[in-house]
């Protein structure tokens, strides 16, 4: 059975935001509310201006998995860098190249838009995605995320 990647639709919504609780609950032990994470894969589908989703989804219309693409603007390089997150493979997809042929279309993509680097950021404790990173050509860099997630005022 092959395995195509293309743009999300909003008939995949419900999918998208079950491979993000999966996630956040396998990768990181946390459990996210689901109207909320629902929410947030809506505002992506329908507004290109914040990023993309990509799947990968089988010959019988299964996805398989996912990512998603959001946009950072480089003054330093004048371009655009993109970020890969939100990745996710289904349990039964895994070590079966999913990653790679959504990789690939981001590259593919990326070069099209002229895009400067391709960026990820990992759970320091998920060894395993690491690992799978390094052998799909990233390099560590030399930039720590530092996050502020309680900002004191709420639009």
């Amino acid at each position: 059975m092959s395995i195509h990647i293309r743009y999300a639709e909003e008939t995949d919504v419900s999918i998208l935001a079950g491979f993000q609780l999966k996630m956040a609950e396998e990768t990181e032990g946390l459990y996210l509310e689901e109207e909320v994470v629902a929410d947030g894969v809506i505002q992506l589908i329908r507004d290109r201006n914040k990023g993309f989703y990509l799947v990968a989804e089988n010959d019988n219309g299964d996805v398989a998995g996912c990512l998603i693409i959001t946009y950072e603007w480089s003054d330093w390089r004048n371009g655009w860098i993109w970020w890969i997150g939100s990745l996710y493979v289904e349990k039964s997809y895994r070590k079966q190249g999913i990653f790679r042929l959504l990789l690939n279309k981001v590259l593919t993509l990326g070069q099209e838009h002229e895009v400067m680097a391709v960026r990820l950021y990992v759970d320091k404790r998920n060894e395993l995605a690491q690992k799978v990173y390094l052998r799909n050509g990233f390099k560590c860099s030399n930039y720590e995320v530092f996050e502020y997630a309680e900002l004191p005022i709420k639009a």
